[in-house]
């Protein structure tokens, strides 16, 4: 028997008392996904712990990146609840049932870069001791509630094939990319996240760094916008005066790069999700 178990089935969902199939997200095609269980206790005069509260935190990598999961991260840190379901790979296939009264907490890190799209789903919650162990207890016999067909399913993939930024560089010259979006929250007593804003962050590398380049990089406005589309239609957007530019530039005997830097932090409401379309875009608010 392998003592390396992991987690078989992981799914997703807003809290509601009833929610719809439909409403169902299942993590299927994703990286590391992991279950860490830590006793938050209280320390006496003499530094022992005392059983006080246990906490649960949920981590799961998802490389199935269409839009649809996108919006639902951004609805879900919204909303600041989701209910969630956690089956493990163990002989007795342990399901971990965090329902309606046992809700978690969500943040996301959304990161686009030039082999893959990526989005992380980070809940977590802490509960009073006799709860946690409740929970913990239940697992053995809970049965899945929110079950369907969740298997690792390669086809929900999507190529990440970039063949557009605004006109900053040639394309042709691109060294390096990294598109970045992180929620920030502040935690609840009960550990919950509560969504501040995010922080975002876009860096193009080129091999580009003439003078005549980096002039016309230094030219740039605060007013600038930019965009990042891909092959199967996904588009990213900046409007104009949302971020504004900051550039670098390296010439040197062993490397040489320019690079254009849009970073911040925007308010969670900044950030529009167009499943229609298949657009992200950051606008002023």
């Amino acid at each position: 028997m392998s003592v390396k178990y992991g987690i078989k089935a992981l799914t997703i969902l807003p809290r509601v008392t009833n929610p719809s199939p439909q409403a169902y997200h299942h993590v299927r095609l994703r990286k590391d996904a992991k279950l860490v269980i830590t006793e938050d206790p209280v320390k006496d005069v003499w530094d022992r712990s005392l059983p006080n509260w246990i906490n649960f935190k949920i981590e799961a990598e998802s490389i199935y990146n269409g839009i649809d999961i996108i919006n639902m991260a951004h609805q879900y840190a919204t909303s600041g609840a989701v209910m969630c379901e956690a089956q493990c790979i163990n002989p007795d296939d342990d399901v971990f049932v965090f329902g309606f009264n046992n809700y978690l907490g969500y943040d996301f890190e959304f990161e686009l870069n030039p082999n893959e799209r990526t989005l992380k789903h980070i809940l977590e919650a802490r509960f009073e001791y006799n709860t946690g162990k409740t929970i913990i207890n239940d697992a053995k016999q809970n049965l899945r509630q929110w079950d369907a067909n969740d298997q690792l399913t390669p086809w929900l993939y999507v190529n990440n094939k970039i063949n557009f930024f605004s006109n900053f560089f040639d394309t042709n010259w691109i060294k390096d990319f990294k598109l970045s979006i992180k929620t920030v929250s502040e935690k609840t007593i009960w550990n919950r996240s509560l969504v501040n804003y995010l922080d975002v962050s876009l860096e193009i590398t080129s091999y580009e760094s003439k003078a005549s380049v980096v002039k016309g990089l230094l030219d740039l406005g605060l007013l600038t916008t930019c965009s990042i589309t891909a092959t199967d239609g996904f588009e990213f957007k900046i409007e104009q005066g949302v971020l504004f530019p900051q550039r670098e530039a390296t010439i040197g005997d062993k490397e040489k790069f320019s690079k254009l830097i849009f970073a911040g932090k925007l308010p969670l409401s900044a950030m529009v999700v167009n499943n229609t379309n298949n657009k992200v875009i950051l606008q002023g608010v």
